[in-house]
Parts: structure tokens; C-alpha cells; sequence
């Protein structure tokens, strides 16, 4: 069947400004630079934990989310925030993490964090321009990087030239990162941090493609064999040139030789996965596993997998408490290498092996394989090599493969409309390895789903010789004009949106049945605090979604807005299909709005066949208190099928 829409999940931006529980005089940031008296602090917290989870009365959440760490140990934005105010090596961070799920012109506030007194911006090698950290003096003399500008962010200070902003003894306000709007266009965004013209650090996002395979990265290299002993391994999921892909959200599955697998997490506070199993699914494109030591040394090898992807290996080394297996310069291992080839091509072996020393210490030696002619037949073989200067050998593991079967994709549709046909299907290897490749489907007369029966559609992977099929079984036990959102549909509907504004009108709503009041929303109340006032500001774009496990036939969609002060109709609409591969939008839109509050506002297009619609709206006056939108509830009708 067509495959489920994932929503994009990123997590927040937060730059430490709100203390509400703290006095003033304790200063809104995370450096003490204004305060002679200050010498150090604690956050609170450090490191997201289990308990007192943010929020508390929702399920699955089950943890905080202050930290500057997240329960995996994997560094926020903020973490960043408090390094180059605290740490002395130069650095610079880039954000949003994000320079992939944008539009192309879509603005995007980007922030950089640094210790260093000038960063310039380059999007794909043309500079956004330069931006400078002032240089300020406290009061006690002791020098200090921030900007001068009003911050509106503490609404306790009444009086001097800034009021609304906190502002430091010697009477200077201003932001600890710069700042550029930028209009979104895929490709490398870059800042480069200057000192004196000369560049002291750089940090970078890449536009990344779809999920190719897996990266794993091990913080330590060498454990102990004691049975106790630990290492962290860091999960990537990447695309094709090895850039994380930010949103990325599939399942992993672990498998540990000579070793054993004690827990995995992903550092989101509302997943239920169990940290002792052997699976856990990548958040915002990453996910942790911890391997554990055995009484007995030898390699530890952890491989990762997940359904569509490459697999990934990468080898720990365990090794006994003896100081002259452990100390720097002793010799404990060659990584072994892993290659995956198709049966009859040669394989290609890297040039240099990873050299592993006792004291975690690694160094990259070139190597001199055996000679490996092209594999005729599935299977897995062991190449040597030798490497100058030391006794270790070599090993490459080679596996060859060829495609076992090309899974069958169907659906089910009423007479007369047409499938929306997936743009990718599911191969399958000998060595039990799976992707997603492009397929290129067969035409078919439109009159072939006039009539009740079964159409089974041919199509053509390159490289595969194996073909695909599509069986599109066309039925006339159907009832036309039916909402297949609700709840209670037999087609057993589910929610999502880009945000919600609040724990009382989620995406879960929309489908209640309740059509007068609650819904969805992306209104938002930000009460005051000690330094901060309220706020509520309109969103400029957002999206809500149906999504169905089997393809739906829907034509129109039908919404119940809430209009009142402070929420208001969209200006604008569009709305997209999921085609199994991506977002389309869809034709012949138009839309009839009610002139009510909850009245449905019936927006009709050509009819599809898809596993979730998206309806996108746009804010009448965004930024303002009156823009914000209210859905009560969403319908989606078309035909329910029998």
C-alpha cells in the first residue's frame, strides 16, 4: 500500500531568556559578564531527564525538555548557546538544524552562536553578508561580545533608554547571537567565524536528500572486557552523500557480536519504545545504542538496520585490564571493512583501514588487499590485506548480491476513478537488505476502471531485472459522498498538523464529530512571567492533515473554522496528496467559504486516490493577535468502499 506521510518534527530554537523563578538581578542569560559578584551557575537542567515530563499530562511523554541536552546525551541548539559564552576555543553554530523541509523562498531566521567577534553567512558559496558582536566593557572592566540593540525581554525594566529589555550596570542592551532573514534555497549554508580577519571556526547545514543508509559513531573505541564497561554509539540516518537527513524518523534495529546491546534512546520526550529493546526509530535523524563489554576481549561489531536503507557496521574493540594492551601506541586492532556489491560486478575496497590503539586512539595506514576478481554468485566471502609495518591483517567482508523479489503493491478503488500509482517499490536482496527504488509503471486506458474487476499494472525498476506489479482491484460496492475522517469511519482515520497551539485543541479533535466548538488550532497564549509579558502571536503558515492506512478516494474537503477575535479564516488555502513518494498539489481547487463561525467552508478539487491529504493555510495577518485559525472539524469526502 502506499506509504504512510510522515510529519516533520524539528526541535525548538530556545535562547535562554526566560528565568521567570529566578530575581532579576540574576540576569535573563546564561554568562555572568555583567556581574563582578557572579562566578558560575547551575542549569537547570543540564541534561533532559526521566520525570517531570513537559508537558506532565499528556501520554507518551515521559520526560523533561529544558536541557541543553536531550536524554540521549545529543547536544540542542541551546547547548550551544552556553559554549560560546563559556568555552574559550573558537566556535560557531549555525541554526536551524533544519536546511532541508523549507520552500524554496520561504524566509528563514538563522542565528548564529559564536565566541568569536564577526561570522559571515554564504549560502552555496554567495555571502548573505557579515555580521558583528559588539565590544562591550562591564562595569568591573572585564570585556564581553554581545550586539546593542533593544531585546524586548524583560518587562521589569520601567525606565533608562531601553526599557523592556535587560539591561546590563554599564547600561548596554543586546543579543547574544546575529542574526540574518534569509530566503530558503537547498543547498550549503555556511558561517564562517572571523578574530582579527582570520577564520577561527566554521559550521555548516546541508539540504539532504532522501534516507540512503545508516552512520555510526562509537565515543569510545576501546572498553574494558570486564563485563561492565560502556560505549556509546551515536546513530545517523543519512542520505546518498552521507548528510543527516533532519527529520529523518526510521525504525532501527540493532544486532551486537561479542558483545552485548543494554539499552537505546532518541531523546524524544514522547516516545513509548522500550530502552531495553533491540529497536528504536531515529528522531530528528538520530538515535543512540549502548553496547556493553563481555568478561572475554575480543572485537565488538554492532550493525544497524532499517527497512529501505543500507545497513551500517561499525566495530568497538574489548580488551583485558593488562596496561600493555591498553597504553598509547599498542597495537589492539584493524576495523574491519564491509562491502556490499551486486553479483558480477568487482568490489571496490578502500585504500585505507582504521588502525585501533589501546588508548582509543585511531590513524587511517594504507593497505594492500588480495587480489578479488568479480563475485559470480550471492553469497558472503572474507578479503585480506596487508598493511605496512604491522602484524595485524586486513579483512574486508564482501557481499554479494542479487534482487530475490520485487514486492507487489495494490490497492483498492471505485469504478470510475483512477490510482495514484506509487513512484518508488520495494526490492528486496539475497542478503535479506531492502530499498525503495524508482519504478516506471506501464500505461493503462483509463476505461480499464470503468467496470468492477481486478487491473494489474506492470512496471520496470532500472538495474532490476525482476518486474514490478500493481494490482488495482475496482469495485462498485461503494457509497459516494461520505466523510471517511471521522473517528468512527470504518477506514479508521488519523490526525496531524505542522503545530498546535495548545494541550485542548490537537489534531486528534478534528476527527471527534464535534463540529460547533475545540478542534484544532494553532492559537496560542504565552502567559507572563517575571521578566517576560504575555503573548500571542499569529502564525504565518500552517498545515493539517488526514491520513488513512490504505489509499482513500476524496474529492473535497470540508471545514468547520472557528472565527471570533483572535482566530480568523486563511487568506489562502492549498491542498496536496501524498503519492507515495511525495507532496502533490492538487487540481481544480476551489473553495466556498461560510460567512459563519463553524459552518462547514467546503473546498472541492479533482478527485484523488492517496494515503493523506493536506490542507495548507495561510494567515490572514500573521504576526498579529487576530490571524491565528481554528479548525473544529475536518471532513474529507469521497467514496467509502465496501
Amino acid at each position: 500500500m502506499a506509504a504512510e506521510a510522515k510529519p516533520t518534527r524539528v526541535e525548538p530554537t530556545w535562547e535562554l531568556r526566560d528565568w521567570s523563578d529566578v530575581p532579576k538581578w540574576l540576569m535573563p542569560r546564561p554568562t555572568p559578564e555583567d556581574r563582578e559578584f557572579w562566578a558560575g551557575g547551575f542549569l537547570w537542567a543540564g541534561q533532559d531527564y526521566i520525570g517531570e515530563p513537559t508537558p506532565y499530562n499528556v501520554f507518551p511523554v515521559k520526560s523533561s525538555s529544558f536541557g541543553a541536552v536531550d536524554t540521549a546525551g545529543f547536544p540542542k541548539d541551546l547547548y550551544y548557546l552556553f559554549k560560546s559564552q563559556w568555552t574559550t576555543d573558537p566556535m560557531v553554530h549555525v541554526l536551524p538544524m533544519n536546511w532541508t523541509n523549507h520552500k524554496p523562498g520561504e524566509p528563514v531566521s538563522v542565528w548564529a552562536y559564536s565566541n568569536a567577534d564577526t561570522v559571515e553567512l554564504f549560502l552555496n558559496g554567495r555571502s548573505l553578508g557579515v555580521r558583528r558582536f559588539d565590544h562591550k566593557t562591564t562595569t568591573s572592566g572585564k570585556d564581553y561580545l554581545e550586539t546593542t540593540e533593544p531585546t524586548g525581554d524583560d518587562k521589569t525594566v520601567t525606565t533608562g533608554a531601553n526599557p523592556g529589555s535587560y539591561t546590563s550596570p554599564n547600561g548596554s542592551t543586546g543579543k547574544l547571537h546575529l542574526t540574518w532573514n534569509v530566503p530558503f534555497a537547498p543547498g550549503k549554508l555556511v558561517a564562517v567565524a572571523t578574530k582579527n580577519g582570520k577564520q577561527v571556526a566554521r559550521d555548516e547545514l546541508t539540504t539532504a536528500g532522501q534516507p540512503s543508509t545508516l552512520r555510526l559513531v562509537p565515543d569510545k573505541k576501546v572498553i574494558t572486557a570486564d563485563g561492565r564497561s560502556l560505549s556509546y554509539i551515536s546513530v545517523d540516518v543519512v542520505d546518498h552523500h552521507g548528510t543527516m537527513v533532519p527529520d529523518a524518523d526510521n525504525p532501527i534495529t540493532f544486532d551486537i557480536t561479542g558483545g552485548r546491546l543494554v539499552g537505546v534512546d532518541n531523546g524524544r520526550q514522547e516516545d513509548a519504545e522500550n530502552y531495553k529493546s533491540s529497536t528504536r526509530s531515529a528522531y530528528n535523524g538520530k538515535a543512540l545504542a549502548i553496547v556493553q563489554s563481555l568478561p572475554t576481549a575480543g572485537p565488538i561489531t554492532i550493525r544497524a538496520r532499517a527497512a529501505g536503507l543500507e545497513p551500517a557496521d561499525t566495530t568497538v574493540w574489548s580488551v583485558g585490564r593488562d596496561p600493555k594492551a591498553t597504553g598509547a601506541g599498542r597495537l589492539v586492532g584493524v576495523d574491519p571493512v564491509y562491502v556490499r556489491v551486486p553479483v558480477g560486478a568487482s568490489p571496490a575496497l578502500p585504500a585505507q583501514v582504521t588502525v585501533v590503539n589501546g588508548d582509543g586512539a585511531t590513524s587511517r595506514a594504507a593497505v594492500h588487499w588480495q587480489r578479488l576478481d568479480a563475485q559470480r554468485k550471492a553469497g558472503v566471502i572474507t578479503v585480506t590485506g596487508t598493511i605496512h609495518g604491522i602484524d595485524a591483517k586486513a579483512k574486508a567482508v564482501v557481499t554479494a548480491y542479487l534482487p530475490s523479489r520485487v514486492e507487489p503493491w495494490s490497492t483498492v478503488i471505485p469504478v470510475g476513478a483512477s490510482p495514484t500509482l506509487p513512484p518508488s517499490v520495494q526490492v528486496v536482496y539475497s542478503d535479506g537488505v531492502d530499498r525503495m527504488l524508482p519504478v516506471s509503471w506501464g500505461r493503462v486506458v483509463g476505461s480499464s476502471y470503468a467496470s468492477a474487476g481486478t487491473v494489474v499494472v506492470h512496471g520496470r525498476v532500472d538495474g532490476v531485472r525482476l518486474g514490478a506489479t500493481a494490482q488495482v482491484r475496482v469495485t462498485a460496492d461503494f457509497e459516494p459522498g461520505q466523510n471517511l475522517a471521522s473517528a468512527t469511519s470504518p477506514t479508521t482515520p488519523s490526525a496531524d498538523a505542522s503545530y498546535s497551539g495548545s494541550q485542548s485543541t490537537l489534531p486528534a479533535a478534528l476527527l471527534d464529530g464535534v463540529a460547533t466548538t475545540g478542534g484544532w488550532s494553532n492559537f496560542y497564549s504565552k502567559s507572563a512571567t517575571a521578566l517576560l509579558p504575555a503573548i500571542s502571536r499569529s502564525r504565518g503558515e500552517d498545515w493539517v492533515a488526514v491520513s488513512w492506512p490504505a489509499q482513500q478516494t476524496v474529492g473535497q474537503l470540508r471545514g468547520y473554522f472557528t472565527t471570533n477575535a483572535t482566530r480568523s479564516l486563511p487568506s489562502s488555502v492549498r491542498v496536496s496528496y501524498w503519492n507515495g513518494g511525495g507532496w502533490v498539489s492538487v487540481s481544480g481547487l476551489q473553495a466556498d467559504w461560510a460567512t459563519i463561525s463553524n459552518a462547514p467552508s467546503t473546498i472541492s478539487f479533482q478527485q484523488v486516490s492517496t494515503s493523506s491529504i493536506r490542507l495548507e493555510m495561510t494567515s490572514p495577518t500573521p504576526g498579529t493577535s487576530s490571524g491565528s485559525m481554528q479548525i473544529a472539524e475536518l471532513e474529507a469526502i469521497g467514496d467509502l468502499l465496501h
